[in-house]
């Protein structure tokens, strides 16, 4: 299966595409644009230390979008 993963990387990457990591934590104004209230109820959210609200990101369209 590994061997799989990795021809499959390889072809990507011959096409021009490259691994990305995007952020785990986002601004959750930003993450809540576009989502319900009751989505934005149930996002686990924290505060960084300057007091700025980040919630973790579960889906990565945007994050990778963004990019």
């Amino acid at each position: 299966m590994r061997s799989g993963q990795e021809a499959i990387l390889a072809e990507m990457r011959r096409w021009g595409y490259r691994f990305v990591v995007t952020p785990t934590l986002e601004s959750h104004d930003v993450l809540g644009l576009g989502l319900g209230p009751e989505q934005r109820r149930r996002l686990f959210k924290f505060s960084d230390a300057d007091g700025s609200l980040l919630a973790i990101v579960g889906e990565k369209t945007v994050p990778v979008a963004r990019l």
